[in-house]
């Protein structure tokens, strides 16, 4: 045992769940807790994130981001004077945009209905807001 071990502390820190927009993908992720899990494309948009031995859904992945935002969210995050976005917002903006495009069979209805879920229950937040180019 190394010292750090034995005096009780880890280097390993706790988990916390949280959306994040990665820049370099475009995208924001959000997953609520810290297990192996595998990614299920579902269209262009989504990504749903699944439990690897359950495939119980536990996060979501969204892909353009940055444009999706410039378009739909910023102005009203400036009048509502938020720094932060709340995720189900975009899950509900996506799926009124697109309709019955984004929904071409019952798998995909499905996926965004489980990220909904994940996004409401959980409260998904996302302050980490894109800067426009």
């Amino acid at each position: 045992m190394s010292r750090i071990e034995t005096a009780g502390a880890s280097l390993a820190g706790k988990y916390v769940a949280s959306a994040r927009y990665f820049e370099s993908g475009d995208f924001v992720e959000y997953a609520r807790d810290d297990r192996p899990s595998v990614y299920r494309r579902i269209d262009e948009f989504l990504t749903i994130v699944l439990d690897l031995h359950t495939r119980e859904p536990i996060g979501f992945r969204i892909k353009g981001f940055k444009n999706f935002f410039m378009n739909h969210l910023e102005a009203r995050c400036r009048v509502l004077d938020q720094e932060f976005v709340a995720l189900v917002s975009i899950i509900e903006i996506a799926a009124t945009n697109a309709g019955k495009v984004v929904f071409p069979n019952d798998v995909a209805k499905s996926a965004y209905k489980e990220a909904y879920k994940i996004a409401h229950n959980d409260r998904v937040e996302l302050r980490e807001l894109p800067v426009a180019a």
